[in-house]
């Protein structure tokens, strides 16, 4: 999904990857694959009211933060 996604987006353009997951391999996982496989695109930090920093991005749990559990990652692409 990912990697369609990403032959969208203009050149310095960026892509938000969220998905109601707390499991690693459906979030974080994932952004690592993709920034492997396409190089010149990174990673930026977010700020949002409520997560933590968790790998290449911010999660959101239930316990914590008083959400369903959430993973957020901003990609931008190179320009």
């Amino acid at each position: 999904m990912l990697s369609v996604a990403a032959t969208l987006v203009k050149p310095g353009g960026s892509l938000v990857y969220i998905v109601c997951s707390l499991l690693d391999a459906e979030g974080t996982d994932q952004v690592t694959w993709f920034l492997n496989e396409h190089p010149g695109w990174t990673t930026e930090a977010l700020s949002l009211p409520a997560g933590a920093k968790h790998g290449h991005g911010v999660r959101l749990e239930p316990g914590r933060d008083g959400t369903d559990g959430f993973f957020v990652a901003r990609l931008r692409a190179a320009c």
